[in-house]
């Protein structure tokens, strides 16, 4: 059974993409270039995320839930607002490519070459629908086609892509670069930035009958350990700039960040080293609460973090902070599945970061000011606030793990399930149990007193099978589709019993 809290975090990101396309209520960022971590690309893409592991981990019998929200994260992915920042970023700069003589000409195109945060989000989000529905729809030709439709100035454009044409384009990539990863800026490959695409070659894989992923996890792992990444203690690099072949140091914003995906391909590498990474930035309360100390107060060598937390407290409220650390650090805490920590930390949220719920849903409001007058952490930004500190309320230890390795099979589809629900209705609790032959579900009103619903129950088993309602025999019914009309007026629960259930 959710919680209210992970109840809250599904319906406010359900909120969120039901916002009209165009509506970007709550999720603006600092800067209006779409080029911080606040990005709506980012934004979109960790809700998919969010929203697939509770399906997969908490309601697996509920797609409905979840499968109209995802295709609305993908469909504003598309949007112009979300990827038009690459004609810009394109034509590269000296502050992220010093030996450039003069500016490259630029290409509205987000997908075709480099800007894998763009199009490494949009492969795992594709990916990962496809895997969760058993759905096609983007693997179709055109399936993820992208418009630039200017008004008044500028050529009408049209790219046309589909899952395994954007698979193949970031393939060839990697290869090209030695399995080093694909550029986001030009001339920079991030570490983080290129977890998803593995993510998308493992989902392609699973739709597809391809074996890319277990050829990208060795490439890119021989890649790295022959640069000594991947071996020694320590931060990861934030980022490679590839013509002046040097590393750029990271911290723990990249260590959490980039450790929560690759921990569902690289998992052993991940569990070994979190120690000599995340953890040295942690700061505990008299209370027991966890927050964090400012990345800039931590230098690049775990032997040094300690040394420079001696003076961390002198300086630390004159950080003004601008990135999603916080929230990073929580979702790799809800996949190395340290319960305590994430405890501590997501008290410190409740405590200081104004939890606030809205049209039944729980999130965490921007908050731009970094500490309050006692020198608590308050900032809170909107990918953080409406995303991540949702993911680790919905994640369980190993998540994103388990369902890279253990996606649903043929038979998973085929099991009764709750195939239409209204947008009105929480649910709290959609499963099958296959030995008991029973589908138990659990609803409830997000907002309203009651909600007048149809409700659609498919794959009943095209035999006899009963309804009940609280316990008690509501109706029965035959045949695969089962459509019922109820009110639901308080937490209600629903059960479709097979005939000949034990």
């Amino acid at each position: 059974m959710l919680t209210d809290q992970q109840a809250g975090h599904i319906r406010h990101m359900r909120n969120l993409m039901a916002q009209p396309d165009g509506d970007w209520s709550h999720m603006d960022s600092m800067e209006a270039g779409q080029e911080g971590l606040s990005s709506y690309r980012y934004q979109l893409g960790h809700i998919v995320y969010a929203l697939g592991l509770a399906h997969y981990h908490h309601l697996p019998a509920a797609p409905c839930v979840f499968k109209e929200a995802m295709q609305a994260a993908i469909r504003k992915m598309l949007r112009r607002e979300v990827w038009g920042y690459w004609f810009e970023a394109s034509q590269s700069d000296k502050r992220i490519d010093p030996d450039l003589e003069e500016r490259r000409e630029q290409w509205h195109d987000p997908v075709v070459k480099e800007n894998i945060m763009y199009s490494g989000h949009l492969h795992a989000m594709a990916g990962m629908y496809g895997v969760l529905f058993d759905d096609d729809r983007y693997e179709r030709e055109g399936g993820l086609t992208i418009r630039h439709s200017p008004l008044f100035v500028g050529e009408e454009m049209e790219f046309s892509y589909d899952f395994s044409s954007i698979n193949d384009i970031i393939y060839w990539q990697m290869v090209e670069n030695g399995w080093l990863g694909v550029a986001c800026e030009p001339n920079c490959i991030f570490l983080v930035c290129n977890q998803f695409p593995m993510l998308g070659f493992r989902f392609h894989d699973v739709r597809k009958g391809t074996t890319i992923a277990e050829e990208a996890a060795a490439g890119y792992r021989q890649a790295w350990a022959d640069r000594d990444v991947l071996d020694r203690p320590g931060t990861m690099p934030m980022m490679l700039m590839v013509r002046q072949n040097v590393l750029v140091p990271g911290g723990p914003a990249t260590d959490s960040h980039t450790g929560a995906i690759m921990h569902a391909w690289n998992r052993d590498f991940v569990r070994e080293h979190r120690r000599s990474q995340v953890y040295h930035a942690l700061k505990t309360a008299e209370d027991g609460t966890i927050s964090l100390r400012p990345l800039a107060m931590l230098p690049g060598t775990a032997e040094s973090y300690e040394e420079a937390g001696k003076d961390a407290a002198v300086d630390e409220l004159a950080v003004q902070w601008s990135t999603p650390d916080f929230g990073t650090v929580l979702m790799w805490l809800s996949e190395l599945g340290d319960e305590e920590t994430l405890a501590a930390m997501q008290a410190h949220a409740d405590k200081h970061m104004n939890p606030t719920w809205e049209k039944g849903g729980l999130y965490y409001p921007r908050n731009d000011r970094s500490y309050d007058d006692s020198g608590n952490l308050t900032f809170v930004e909107p990918l953080t606030g409406n995303v991540l500190a949702g993911y680790a309320r919905l994640n369980v230890p190993d998540g994103l793990w388990q369902l890279y390795n253990h996606p649903w099979g043929k038979e998973h589809f085929s099991q009764p399930h709750l195939a239409e629900c209204p947008f009105e209705l929480d649910v709290l609790q959609a499963r099958y149990d296959d030995e008991e032959r029973k589908l138990s579900l659990t609803l409830r009103p997000a907002l309203a007193d009651k909600v007048e619903a149809r409700l659609v129950l498919t794959n009943s088993g095209g035999g006899p099978c009963t309804i009940l309602r609280d316990g008690e025999v509501l109706e029965t019914a035959e045949g695969e589709r089962v459509e019922l009309d109820i009110t639901i007026d308080r937490q209600t629960g629903l059960q479709l019993v097979r005939d000949g259930a034990k």
